[in-house]
């Protein structure tokens, strides 16, 4: 990241350089260089940007008043730049700069060599959604909606003594933005960016609801990006991070299988029925998040994130060590190769872990749970009457409340964690490890040579035949 900070004489706008690192600094991004724009031998009134990469440079301009309807940034207003800041000063237009961007193929790495004027727009559009004014008493504001910014400001004891605020463009952080029905493009920046293909606020202007957007082309960049197209044929590139598709404003079930395959110019995709009616082109996405009705995922190679949300779904974790979490509904859900983590629901389901070192997590259910394990098949009884069935796991989590976990009719040895609430856990005739966690806990060893932990709370330990190893922990614990 380059940081620009503007300073020397100029009509509309001054700056103290160290005053702008400053509030650079605030914003906390690490390992970055500050780049000064020495103004004094520009054209009086404004100064020129040049290469600016919007996806990892930031843009700080001192301007002369902190009333937000004082400052505006236009993408067109005499060709000279691709944006141009401007400060309203009475009637009189002043122009403060302009900004041109850096060569395509350095911001889109070799993907994009060339400019549109589309392009462009939606740099444009990104970089307004998200610009904000940091005045002289620390506070920050979005330029465009006057809404405050959730940064920490409390550095920022003054500002140079001509200007009372500052405006900062850029990648400052991870890029909030929304698109409209005449948005073909959107794009976020190299950190974390959320990114939707509509307006999913209706108290914004111009609302736009997910089955009313369009056809689009959506860029994350780097960064661990969160991004719901909508409606449309749209063609989503993560680019590099762990990065999600979501589903969740879809109006019927969707179906994404991340194993299969496709390539053309822009790489390797696979394909998302989004639950609108259209597909999606997905490209360096490796989470998904479902919708409310019956979703089918597939997974594929690598460590996959899952939301099942509502709706009977059916998830394939594939290979890689995923985690899936069920939502409600009925789900079936099976984690294939690799160590997952399957988060269980709140209305039963059937969970198979797989292969490798599995963990079936219950601190979904609002109520307490009683789990049996039976040979290798586990079961899980809601107190709404719902039942859930497991097999091929290696741990099981339980609830908030007050759970009964019993591994009597097991055929080999399990990691058990009650987590909260006073629970009762039953050892199996093998070598187990069962941790009471929080609440007042009782806890068989039961046979094998096991290792237990009682956690806090005032908890009762049984110890059965074998080499037990016992640890109380905080709290009175009692071993029988």
């Amino acid at each position: 990241m380059t940081t620009i900070a503007v300073t020397g004489a100029s009509t509309y706008f001054w700056a103290v350089y160290s005053v702008a690192s400053g509030i650079y600094n605030v914003l906390d991004e690490a390992g970055s260089e500050a780049e000064t724009i020495d103004t004094s031998d520009s054209t009086p009134g404004y100064t020129t940007v040049e290469d600016f990469n919007p996806t990892t440079d930031v843009l700080i301009l001192p301007i002369y008043s902190s009333d937000l309807s004082n400052v505006s940034v236009t993408d067109s207003l005499d060709g000279s730049g691709d944006i141009t800041i401007i400060y309203q000063n009475g009637t009189t237009t002043n122009i403060v700069a302009y900004v041109n961007f850096d060569d395509a193929s350095e911001v889109f790495g070799g993907d994009v060599t060339t400019w549109s004027s589309a392009l462009q727009e939606a740099f444009y559009y990104s970089m307004i959604q998200n610009a904000f004014v940091v005045t002289e008493d620390g506070e920050a504001y979005y330029l465009e909606s006057g809404g405050s910014v959730d940064i920490d400001t409390s550095t920022v004891s003054s500002l140079d003594e001509d200007s009372t605020a500052y405006l900062v463009m850029g990648a400052t952080y991870g890029w909030y933005v929304y698109g409209t029905t005449d948005t073909t493009y959107l794009v976020g920046n190299n950190y974390d960016d959320i990114i939707y293909g509509y307006i999913p606020d209706s108290s914004i202007a111009g609302y736009v609801g997910a089955e009313d957007s369009v056809s689009q082309k959506i860029y994350g960049f780097d960064g661990d990006d969160w991004i719901q197209a909508g409606y449309g044929d749209d063609y989503i590139f993560g680019g590099s991070g762990n990065n999600t598709s979501a589903y969740t404003d879809s109006t019927d079930s969707i179906y994404v299988d991340m194993s299969t395959t496709y390539e053309d110019e822009n790489g390797t995709y696979f394909l998302a029925e989004d639950g609108l009616g259209t597909t999606d082109q997905l490209y360096n996405i490796q989470n998904i998040w479902g919708s409310d009705y019956d979703d089918t995922i597939i997974g594929d190679d690598e460590d996959n994130i899952f939301y099942g949300f509502g709706g009977d779904d059916l998830i394939y974790g594939g290979g890689g060590d995923d985690t899936i979490y069920a939502g409600s509904g009925y789900d079936t859900i099976y984690g294939g190769d690799g160590d997952d983590t399957i988060y269980a629901g709140t209305d039963g389901g059937y969970f198979d872990g797989g292969d490798g070192t599995d963990t079936l997590i219950l601190n979904e259910s609002e109520s307490a749970v009683t789990v049996s394990v039976s040979g290798s098949t586990g079961t899980v009884s809601y107190e709404d009457g719902s039942e859930a069935t497991f097999v091929n796991f290696e741990e099981i989590d339980g609830s908030e409340y007050d759970d009964t976990i019993s591994l009597a009719g097991a055929d080999s040895g399990y990691i058990v964690f009650g987590d909260s609430g006073d629970d009762t856990i039953i050892g199996s005739d093998y070598d187990d490890t069962l941790k009471g966690g929080d609440g007042d806990d009782t806890i068989y060893s039961g046979g094998g040579n096991n290792t237990v932990y009682g956690g806090d709370g005032d908890d009762i330990i049984y110890i059965g035949d074998g080499e037990n190893t016992v640890y109380g922990g905080e709290g009175t614990t009692r071993s029988m």
